[in-house]
């Protein structure tokens, strides 16, 4: 069996001008989302904004925020990434700082490179 070992796997349709963004749950089990390659880009360009940033998917929306402190009442010091997801069921993610880095390398490198299934 294929595991799923990435925390984000994506595919950029260049044909389409959609991603599909794969979020791992467990070695065996992960959600896809559809959005538009437009979204992607909006999404990777604001989600370290303090305020975060919500963004839309071809069935739903969500919401992303880089988080530097726990939740009230601690607050105690923190580095992670709050991803909701709602397409009728909201979903609710904690990521690490660098795998956001890492999917706005892998967005930009499938942009201006051509990938096996652009053909």
């Amino acid at each position: 069996m294929l595991e799923f070992d990435k925390t984000f796997k994506i595919y950029l349709f260049k044909d389409k001008d959609t991603v599909d963004w794969t979020i791992r749950i467990s070695n065996n089990y992960a959600h896809t989302y559809t959005m538009t390659k437009n979204d992607m880009a909006l999404l990777l360009a604001n989600w370290d904004t303090e305020a975060g940033y919500s963004f839309n998917m071809v069935n739903g929306g969500g919401f992303v925020q880089h988080k530097k402190t726990t939740p009230r009442p601690e607050s105690a010091p923190a580095d992670y990434v709050r991803i909701t997801i709602w397409s009728g069921i909201q979903h609710q993610y904690r990521v690490n700082t660098a795998d956001m880095m890492d999917l706005a390398s892998n967005f930009d490198y499938q942009c201006r490179n051509k990938m096996f299934w652009d053909d």
